[in-house]
């Protein structure tokens, strides 16, 4: 999972193309933003809607590659496509959302280690079970 800020993009309007939007970072990153998560998460529809800067959370995914005379899915080709999970009009609401996970797992651990002390394990053992556990 990457964090970045979107600063420049477009709606796709070619022909079989569904109107998802292509966005690109400060490093020149081409990333596919679907156009449901466009409409409903920042309500913008087309171009003129957006406004940059945005910010956004992207996985590299594993995608199927298509024949472009016939749009159908070419058998056993892939290719990769830095994918967004998360957009966000707030800078601070993407970096909590992309440090979620890892306070989760931290305060997790910190309970482990409180049950542990409080039931007369060595701190040694306490690390250990936080290690196996996390």
């Amino acid at each position: 999972m990457t964090s970045t800020t979107i600063i420049r993009g477009n709606f796709a309007t070619k022909d079989k193309q569904k109107g998802n939007f292509t966005g690109y970072n400060a490093s020149g990153d081409q990333i596919f933003i679907p156009k449901k998560m466009m409409n409903d998460d920042l309500k913008w529809k087309v171009d003129k809607d957006v406004t940059f800067p945005f910010f956004a959370i992207f996985n590299t995914k594993t995608i199927g590659v298509t024949d472009p005379a016939t749009g159908e899915l070419l058998p056993d080709k892939t290719t990769t496509r830095e994918t967004v999970s998360y957009v966000s009009l707030d800078e601070d609401e993407r970096d909590n959302v992309a440090i979620a996970d890892a306070l989760t797992k931290v305060k997790q651990a910190n309970k482990i280690l409180e049950k542990a002390k409080d039931s007369g394990l060595s701190v040694e053992t306490a690390q250990k079970l936080v290690h196996q556990s996390i």
